[in-house]
């Protein structure tokens, strides 16, 4: 994944009534949205035991009519505190909130891989109506560079989601390169379904094509405020 695909590409995301992770879309100013998941993996060739586990915590709070401020934070090891990934932005909506598409820019710092990083994003967003549904197409690419050094970890993520009368079904495919230039890809079909007015329980599954091939269960938790 080289940084040319990733600036030209427009990367947890939705539209539909309410917004989920809204990538280019803005949250809304006074609104907030959170999500966490844990995604399990049993590695194949293990004894049957614990599996591995990742969690992670995605917040959204609108804070203008088109700036929505983020927070994203991850670990595969919660024990080791140098796998932790912590790092806050900015996101600016481009387009008019009447706009047949979304475009916004997202820029902020944190930490990640025990090193302080800057972040730069980009996100593209279109509604539109599948089987008189209404879905969305969500595509967010972002970059992690280190402050100290010249290394650099690259995200993409597309997603195709329709919204039902009781949930959301969900297709995407994600790509990351880490600071160590291991790559990984993965599709991830999922559903979530409406608990009450503004949660969601998500289920899914993470299916590895590169570099992690072993899938693994995700569940998930949204709530908007």
């Amino acid at each position: 994944m080289n940084r040319i695909v990733l600036s030209l590409a427009g990367f947890l995301m939705c539209l539909a009534a309410s917004h989920v992770h809204a990538g280019a879309w803005p949250r809304g100013k006074g609104k907030t949205f959170g999500a966490s998941s844990a995604t399990f993996t049993w590695p194949d060739q293990r004894e049957l035991q614990l599996p591995d586990i990742y969690g992670s915590t995605y917040l959204e709070h609108g804070i203008a009519p088109r700036l929505t401020m983020g927070l994203d934070i991850g670990t595969p090891d919660a024990k080791r505190l140098n796998r932790l990934k912590s790092v806050a932005f900015l996101r600016f909506t481009l387009t008019a909130n009447d706009a047949p598409f979304q475009v916004a820019v997202d820029g902020g710092g944190g930490h990640y891989r025990d090193t302080n990083v800057t972040r730069f994003g980009l996100s593209y967003g279109i509604g539109f109506k599948t089987l008189k549904k209404d879905s969305w197409i969500s595509v967010n690419a972002h970059t992690l560079q280190a402050v100290a050094d010249d290394r650099a970890a690259y995200a993409l993520d597309a997603t195709y989601g329709i919204s039902l009368k009781h949930g959301k079904i969900m297709g995407q495919i994600s790509a990351f390169q880490a600071f160590d230039e291991v790559k990984s890809i993965s599709v991830t079909p999922a559903y979530a379904h409406r608990l009450g007015k503004s949660t969601h329980l998500e289920v899914g599954v993470v299916l590895g094509i590169r570099g992690k091939p072993d899938p693994a269960l995700k569940i998930g938790i949204w709530q908007e405020f």
